[in-house]
């Protein structure tokens, strides 16, 4: 399962909406218990933000503990450019 949240520059915000998903919505809950009970295997959550800040690692880091959330990467892109394609990220 993969989390994306296009923000401008408020990663701690982004951080704080993926955490939220991912804790807090029983939609998510719900999607995430179908796969698991019809899918072989073991269910890999993935979370990106895509924003025109660039975090340090040691922001980035900060984050995900306060968040308890481990963030797969931090993609730039500004309101003029294209989103990143996040397939290459997904190994």
């Amino acid at each position: 399962m993969i989390l994306v949240e296009l923000k401008g520059t408020n990663i701690e915000h982004a951080a704080g909406q993926l955490a939220a998903t991912k804790y807090n919505r029983p939609e998510y809950q719900e999607i995430k218990g179908l796969i698991n009970a019809n899918a072989s295997g073991q269910l890999t959550e993935l979370a990106f933000i895509i924003s025109s800040a660039m975090p340090s690692r040691t922001v980035t880091r900060r984050l995900e503990d306060q968040n308890n959330i481990r963030i797969k990467g931090i993609l730039h892109s500004t309101a003029t450019t294209p989103i990143p394609d996040l397939r290459s990220n997904l190994r």
